[in-house]
């Protein structure tokens, strides 16, 4: 979260919040182990060992 913050205060300093939402995709984007799941409620997580 740390270095979303860092890019969202560089990239948006005005700190328009699709600005932000911008950051926050192309960070998860990014990430290769990340399943996205957009308009989507979690009402639980289940952690299994890989």
């Amino acid at each position: 979260m740390g270095e979303m913050f860092v890019e969202n205060q560089y990239r948006n300093p005005e700190g328009n919040p699709y600005g932000w939402d911008l950051v926050m995709l192309e960070t998860v984007l990014a990430e290769t182990n990340i399943q996205l799941s957009l308009n989507t409620d979690v009402h639980e997580v289940e952690a299994t060992g890989d």
